[in-house]
């Protein structure tokens, strides 16, 4: 990502920042920038550091970010345009926003039906494929820089859903067994299991 937006951003902001696993690496990869995680917890995620955190009430009315990052956030809300709108209102004109969802093209969608993680019902509102990612952003006023496929953990998500279980560390450790050949069959097909947009919000 950061090879992607050009000079390093001074102020980063991580929007619906969960663990704060995204936060807490973009803070050590960029040491000399304000990383900071938001969500709606009162109290920061432990382990958030060198990246501070703050709420989204706490956070209203803070500088501008130069670089926004929202992973697997946008899919939850019932209004996308609302949602980018909000997204947009953080970042600086000109900045850079990284938004990332599940892909619903995912070649392994057919493999599982509705027990694929990446519908989720009914926690994922909305259900993403490149065409209408990039149409959102379009829409948005917003200039696409980059596009990427991203391989997730769909597989053994979707896995557990079929069986009825709770996702637990056996499934994370036949998810990192089929890893290689999931990665090959999503690059052989161009349907990823999630997907990346990076985008300039206008000047």
């Amino acid at each position: 990502i950061l090879r992607r937006i050009g000079p390093a951003p001074r102020r980063v902001v991580d929007f619906a920042c969960g663990n704060a696993a995204i936060t807490r690496a973009f803070a050590r990869a960029l040491p000399d920038a304000d990383v900071v995680g938001l969500d709606f917890f009162d109290e920061a995620p432990p382990e958030i550091a060198p990246a501070r955190y703050a709420s989204f009430a706490a956070h209203d009315g803070a500088p501008a970010a130069d670089l926004l990052l929202c992973f697997h956030a946008l899919e939850h809300d019932d209004d996308p345009r609302a949602f980018v709108a909000r997204l947009a209102a953080l970042v600086r004109p000109g900045g850079t926003m990284v938004v990332e969802v599940p892909n619903m093209d995912c070649v392994w969608t057919p493999w599982f039906g509705a027990a694929c993680h990446n519908w989720y019902l009914p926690y994922h509102r909305l259900h993403f494929t490149r065409s209408a990612l990039r149409a959102l952003m379009d829409g948005a006023g917003m200039e696409v820089v980059a596009e990427q496929d991203v391989c997730s953990a769909t597989i053994a998500h979707s896995l557990a859903r079929a069986l009825g279980r709770d996702y637990n560390l056996a499934f994370f450790a036949i998810g990192a067994a089929f890893r290689p050949l999931q990665w090959l069959a999503e690059k052989l097909t161009r349907r990823p299991s999630a997907l990346r947009i990076i985008v300039r919000t206008p000047t």
